[in-house]
C-alpha cells in the first residue's frame, strides 16, 4: 500500500486512534489534492521513491512541498499510533533515540524555554503544534503564494517528526514487529528521507541517529527485519541534547 492510506486497527497494540482527529487533507479540488493524487498514481504504477518525491513538471515546488509535509505529518503520526499505548512515562522517561541522543521541547506558547518532557508528552505536543502550522492559512496558504517563512517552518515541522522515527525505531521496534507493521513504518521513513533529502530540507546532522538505516536505505538494503543501527548504538559516540 502507499503509504498516507493505512488505517489503525483497534485493539491490543493499535494505538489509541488519538492523532487520527489530526489528520490534514488538502481540499478536494485544489492544487495540493491533485499532487496528492498524483504522488498516490505515480506509485501505485511502480514509480520508486526516490523519483516520486520530485516535483512533477510545471508544478509549483512549494505546493509540492506542502502537500509532502502534510503526507509525512499523517502517516508517522500514524505509525506512531501502534506504539503509544506502549509508550509510557515510566518506559520512556525522556523523548530520546537511545542512550546518545535526547530531545528537549520548546514552543512559544506553552514552553518558551526548553524542557524534558516524558516520549508521550512530547510527541503529543509535536503533534498539536505541527497541527496548528498545517492549519495556518497565513504559512500553508491554500491559494496565493507563499510566505517567506513557509520554508523555515516547513524544515522545523519535518526535524520535528523526524524524532517520531528515532524514537520508534530506537524504542519500539519490538513491537512495530509484533503488529507487522514493519513494511508500513519502513515505507514511510523511505518517503521522509528521500524527499527531505531531495529539497535540502534536513541535513546530515539531522539525520544523525538514523545513519546507519540512512545508508542501508541508499544501498537499498532497508528492509523489515532492520532497526536504526541494528538497535545498537556505537562505541565512542558522545550523547547530544537537542533543543529545538
Amino acid at each position: 500500500m502507499p503509504f498516507g492510506l493505512f488505517k489503525s486497527t483497534n485493539g491490543e497494540g493499535g494505538g489509541n486512534g488519538t492523532f487520527h482527529k489530526l489528520k490534514k487533507k488538502p481540499l478536494k479540488g485544489s492544487l495540493r489534492h491533485g499532487l496528492k493524487q498524483s504522488l498516490k498514481s505515480s506509485l501505485g504504477q511502480g514509480v520508486n521513491m526516490r523519483d516520486a518525491v520530485k516535483v512533477p513538471k510545471e508544478q509549483d515546488k512549494n505546493e509540492w512541498i506542502a502537500m509532502n509535509t502534510m503526507e509525512i505529518f499523517n502517516s508517522t503520526t500514524l505509525c506512531w499510533s501502534f506504539v503509544s499505548d506502549f509508550c509510557t512515562p515510566a518506559k520512556c522517561p525522556k523523548m530520546s533515540a537511545g542512550e546518545h541522543y535526547s530531545f528537549l521541547w520548546q514552543d512559544d506558547k506553552k514552553s518558551p524555554k526548553p524542557i524534558d518532557l516524558p516520549a508521550v508528552e512530547y510527541v503529543e505536543n509535536l503533534v498539536s503544534w505541527v497541527s496548528e502550522k498545517l492549519d495556518d492559512p497565513n504559512l500553508f496558504p491554500v491559494q496565493g503564494e507563499f510566505p517567506k517563512d513557509f520554508l523555515p517552518t516547513a524544515k522545523k515541522i519535518l526535524k520535528r517528526i523526524s524524532r517520531i522515527f528515532f524514537h520508534i525505531y530506537y524504542h519500539h521496534w519490538d513491537k512495530i514487529q509484533a503488529l507487522k507493521a514493519e513494511g508500513h513504518l519502513n515505507t514511510c521513513f523511505k518517503h521522509f528521507y528521500y524527499f527531505v533529502n531531495e529539497f535540502g530540507l534536513l541535513n546530515e546532522k539531522d539525520l544523525e541517529p538514523m545513519q546507519e538505516s540512512i545508508k542501508k536505505l541508499i544501498e537499498n538494503r532497508l528492509t523489515d527485519t532492520n532497526t536504526s543501527d541494528d538497535g545498537q548504538e556505537r562505541e565512542g559516540r558522545r550523547a547530544r541534547c537537542c533543543r529545538e
